[in-house]
C-alpha cells in the first residue's frame, strides 16, 4: 500500500488539470477563479430559473421514456409479424399514443407548481 501511495504522488504521475481551457497551477489560480466567476457575472440565477431548468430536464426525460415505450411496443407488435387491417392499425396506434400520453402525464405530474 505504501509503495502504491508513493507511486501515486510521484511527480511523473501528477498531471496538471485544465479548467475552462486554463491549466490550473499555483501561479494562475487567481486568474482561473476570476475567469470562472466572470463566466457567471450578470447571470440572474433565481429559483424560478433553476426550477424552469429542472422542469425542462425532467420533461425531456419523460418525453424520451414515453417515446421509448412507444418504440418498444411497436417493435414487439411488429416483431411478431402481425398482419393488421387499417382499422386494427388505427386502434393499435391510438392505444399506444394514449398510453404514452398517460405515462408522460404521470411522470411530470409532480412538476407542476
Amino acid at each position: 500500500m505504501i509503495r502504491f501511495a508513493n507511486r501515486l504522488f510521484e511527480p511523473s504521475q501528477i498531471k496538471p488539470k485544465a479548467t475552462f481551457g486554463y491549466e490550473l497551477t499555483a501561479n494562475n489560480l487567481v486568474e482561473v477563479v476570476e475567469n470562472f466567476v466572470g463566466a457567471f457575472q450578470g447571470a440572474k440565477l433565481t429559483t424560478g430559473n433553476m426550477r424552469k431548468a429542472f422542469v425542462s430536464v425532467e420533461v425531456l426525460k419523460a418525453e424520451k421514456a414515453a417515446l421509448e415505450a412507444v418504440d418498444s411496443e411497436l417493435a414487439t407488435r411488429l416483431g411478431r409479424h402481425t398482419v393488421m387491417s387499417p382499422g386494427q392499425w388505427a386502434d393499435f396506434s391510438r392505444g399506444i399514443l394514449r398510453q404514452a400520453e398517460s405515462d408522460f402525464t404521470d411522470r411530470i405530474r409532480d412538476l407542476r407548481p
